[in-house]
């Protein structure tokens, strides 16, 4: 069987891969790297929700940035390329598969990209004008073999910017597909395992760094005093990632739901229970691309704040927000009174058969190319 090489550096990108694992493992053999997120306390030791048995051989790289600064993430990204290389070179794997546009999978495609490894990227040809995330993205699309970008549109926009057609797949985004198939859980099972209970209207909230922030996180802040307002609405925190000044959003966190009630911050639900979550809420809150892919698909409308997705495909059940005083509170409270049946929730990320699309590709790629 011909060896795959999958990344993997936090709890969404193992989420969003695992439909592709599932049908791939049978065919191939797959060896996984995991690093930087998933070995940490801090963002919900997502290790423990990786399927052991779906791979022939994990490998664990431990460079989660030391800190929050930029410099922090350089050191993260020097360290991935030293791991992964040597991963890489003990290994020889026919294919890599890199999701997403996060630093340390620049690491793993430029340690591939060096090696001669093909590999395949999914989730390229997005904008994201206000997030470094944008700017990694087209590396690792420069530097990719194949591609599954998520939407048409990001499907033309690789092709131009790689003056090619050959092997570049719209397969819809995986997040879609996973939110589509999603076996929900109730109102009471959250309620006994996180131990709160729903209100009249409840909200899951999701903030990270953007592109321009700061120590100082005066645009967090000013987001935070402005939920203050809801004191009657379930306020559900998931944490922040680990870019840039991600650890000061998450004490930002922690310190609202300790001063305020009708709160609680869950650091990781994984997978399953964040889509299940997702589906009991009135609204997704905050600028994580699940606001912008997988609410949609569960009907859930999303108050999108600030420029992190700034240019990225958007359903009409998405209202953009600025970080403005008074910009969140006033639409939150008109979308708290929003009847779903009088939302469009068309995505522009949904296939119904992503992973097969994918499996696809990759076949035709060991059958004409390696």
């Amino acid at each position: 069987m011909k060896k795959i090489l999958i990344f993997s550096g936090t709890r969404a990108d193992y989420g969003l891969l695992s439909p592709l694992i599932n049908v791939l493992h049978s065919k191939y053999k797959l060896n996984l790297a995991i690093c930087n997120m998933h070995f940490s306390k801090k963002f919900g030791s997502t290790i423990n929700e990786i399927n052991k048995k779906k791979f022939d051989k994990i490998y664990y790289i431990k460079n989660l940035p030391k800190g929050q600064l930029n410099k922090d993430i350089l050191n993260s990204v020097n360290k991935g390329i030293d791991s992964f290389s040597s991963i890489v070179n003990r290994t020889m794997p026919k294919l890599a598969i890199i999701l997403g546009d996060r630093y340390e999978m620049l690491s793993a495609a430029m340690t591939c990209f060096f090696l001669k490894i093909p590999i395949l990227h999914i989730n390229g040809g997005e904008i994201t004008t206000g997030s470094l995330d944008d700017n990694m993205r087209n590396i690792i699309t420069n530097l990719a073999n194949y591609h599954c970008p998520p939407t048409f549109k990001s499907e033309c926009r690789i092709k131009k910017i790689l003056n090619k057609h050959n092997y570049i797949v719209n397969s819809g985004a995986l997040g879609a597909y996973n939110a589509s198939l999603i076996k929900k859980k109730n109102n009471f099972f959250f309620e006994k395992k996180y131990k709160f209970r729903f209100t009249k209207k409840n909200i899951l909230i999701t903030l990270h760094p953007e592109k321009d922030f700061n120590f100082k996180l005066k645009k967090a802040k000013l987001f935070f005093n402005e939920l203050k307002n809801f004191k009657n609405t379930l306020k559900i925190f998931t944490a922040s990632n680990s870019d840039a000044y991600g650890l000061g959003i998450n004490s930002l966190i922690s310190k609202f739901v300790k001063k305020n009630n009708n709160c609680i911050f869950i650091k990781s639900f994984g997978k399953n229970e964040y889509l299940s979550i997702l589906n009991l809420v009135d609204c997704v809150v905050g600028n994580s691309s699940s606001g912008i892919i997988e609410a949609p698909i569960l009907k859930v409308p999303t108050i999108n704040i600030g420029l992190r997705q700034n240019g990225r495909e958007m359903s009409n059940s998405i209202f953009n927000v600025s970080f403005e005083k008074g910009k969140l509170s006033g639409a939150l409270k008109k979308v708290l009174k929003l009847k779903k049946k009088n939302i469009d929730f068309k995505s522009p990320y949904f296939k119904k058969n992503t992973p097969q699309i994918i499996l696809k590709l990759i076949n035709n790629v060991f059958k004409n190319e390696l």
